[in-house]
């Protein structure tokens, strides 16, 4: 039953991704407090794997976060509210914790774009 949620959270969290590429979408997530949902995850899946869901440990969880993360971060509010939760040493975290490609390419774009803000 766990890895059929796991592959559930991962499907919806694709949905939720690709949503968020729409800007008038991307808006409504942050209003509706998306950004601390998707840090809590991030976050959850740096922590050991003992403590970690199995969920939030996968791989495809934190790259689907991260580019979710990326998407809404074309808005400078999104920058800002990061910044705003001191959540960029969290997110350098990613950087040790993880050698998969993908979530670490979605880490770039994220970063890229609020360097860029």
């Amino acid at each position: 039953a766990s890895a059929s949620a796991g592959g559930d959270a991962c499907a919806a969290a694709s949905v939720i991704w690709d949503l968020s590429a729409n800007d008038e979408a991307a808006e409504f997530m942050f209003a509706h407090g998306l950004l601390p949902l998707l840090l809590h995850l991030v976050e959850a899946s740096l922590a050991p794997q003992s403590e970690a869901s199995e969920i939030a440990a996968s791989e495809r969880m934190l790259e689907t976060c991260l580019g979710t993360l990326a998407n809404l971060a074309a808005a400078p509010a999104v920058c800002d509210a990061i910044e705003a939760r001191d959540a960029w040493p969290m997110l350098c975290g990613v950087l040790f914790r993880t050698a998969d490609s993908s979530a670490l390419h979605e880490w770039l774009r994220l970063s890229e774009v609020c360097c860029s803000a």
